[in-house]
């Protein structure tokens, strides 16, 4: 399941502006039942300066299920912003393009269970 979700940052813009644009999102075009007790935090920003790009990480629990989380990438997919998914070590872009990031988290960091 895709937990780890990013967007891209621009200019002068934070997590948490992105954050609240998600959120607002989320009212007008989200069923309630979509978002009851929906929630996300803050992951490890993602920097490809390779890329020109800065992602903005946002993170989901699994206990969501696939189908709410990807409410992220439907909204993404409104802002005209590169977007992208962590999974096996690899960030897949929506375009169809990979970039390898083995590791999100610091090693020796446990992992709650349900975060995974």
């Amino acid at each position: 399941m895709r937990t780890h979700w990013f967007i891209e940052q621009r200019d002068g813009e934070s997590w948490a502006a992105l954050s609240r644009q998600f959120g607002t999102w989320l009212l007008s075009n989200a069923s309630p039942d979509e978002i009851k007790d929906f929630g996300w935090s803050e992951a490890d920003s993602l920097s490809l300066p390779k890329h020109g790009l800065c992602l903005a990480g946002f993170v989901f629990s699994a206990h969501h299920g696939a189908k709410r989380i990807e409410i992220f990438q439907t909204w993404a997919q409104t802002t005209d912003r590169v977007c992208a998914y962590w999974q096996e070590g690899m960030v897949h872009f929506l375009s169809g393009s990979l970039v390898p990031v083995p590791h999100l988290l610091p090693e020796g960091i446990p992992v709650p269970p349900w975060l995974k």
